[in-house]
């Protein structure tokens, strides 16, 4: 599927560029130019609206798959890139995607003058909106199915998405209390218990959304596991003396047996496979040594 991967990075990443140039040049002049909203509300641009960071943010992450790729078809290794990439899918693009999507529909089906009223029709296409609050998901559990992504540490990727999360709300309570500009229409009808309940709802969902892109990934791919690539392990039996995959109990067990055991070790690594298991129900040293 890596040649697939690439293809698809291509045709995303221009799909994404091309749907912002018409938005530039057919919508957001346009709108502003309107009276559907005040002049004050052009305070921040699109800044204000989430669905706009989701859209930046799909825009950045496909660009950095396709530099990736071009670094792979150029020759050079780009691990430093596909790091970077595989951060910026789990931390940023997904949930904040994710959420996007989610929300959107959400309120809709509630009453779409919550999100996006009938007369935003008169301006938006409905592709142009299908790109901003449906494609995003398909797109990327595509991404995630074709290409094998590590996500970063928990504590780097939800550190990341909190940060965001946090900041955007600020710039949200800044705009409303400080500008009198309340970006989302709900905003405006909750008050008391429902409009706390509503910020700390929006506030903690992207959490769990974060763990719902990891598990996206092993479902698709599998774990990553310990590998422990050995030649010879003195005392072993019944076991090949080249390649030999043990699960976290079992690497454990020899990493810290293997002085006593004089075992010999050429390389630990971890490897991006699915993970895989070992017949048996033997203990782990009747199995590693």
């Amino acid at each position: 599927m890596d040649s697939a991967g690439k293809i698809f990075h291509a045709l995303a990443f221009a799909y994404y560029c091309f749907s912002y140039y018409y938005y530039c040049e057919h919508v957001y002049y346009r709108v502003n130019a309107s009276d559907f909203r005040p002049k004050s509300y052009q305070y921040g641009g699109d800044t204000k609206f989430l669905t706009m960071w989701c859209w930046y943010f799909q825009i950045v992450y496909f660009f950095l798959c396709c530099v990736a790729n071009v670094m792979e078809m150029m020759g050079m290794k780009p691990q430093k890139m596909h790091t970077m990439r595989d951060w910026f899918l789990s931390s940023i693009a997904f949930p904040v995607g994710m959420m996007v999507v989610s929300m959107f529909w959400i309120l809709w089906s509630i009453d779409r003058k919550l999100v996006f009223p009938k007369e935003l029709d008169e301006f938006f296409p409905v592709w142009l909106n299908h790109v901003l609050h449906t494609n995003v998901l398909p797109i990327l559990l595509v991404d995630m199915w074709l290409i094998r992504h590590k996500p970063p540490s928990k504590i780097r990727g939800v550190t990341t998405l909190s940060l965001f999360s946090a900041l955007y709300m600020a710039w949200i309570f800044w705009l409303g209390y400080g500008v009198n500009i309340w970006v989302y229409p709900i905003l405006r009808v909750l008050s008391g218990i429902k409009f706390i309940f509503f910020i700390v709802l929006c506030a903690t969902a992207p959490l769990p959304v974060y763990f719902l892109g990891e598990w996206c990934i092993n479902v698709f791919h599998g774990k990553y596991q310990s590998t422990v690539v050995a030649t010879r392990i003195k005392g072993t039996r019944n076991i090949p003396p080249d390649t030999i995959q043990l699960n976290s109990i079992q690497f454990n067990y020899l990493v810290n047996h293997q002085k006593d055991k004089n075992s010999t070790i050429y390389s630990i690594n971890k490897v991006s496979e699915k993970q895989q298991q070992i017949d048996g129900s033997e203990t782990p040293e009747k199995q590693c040594l």
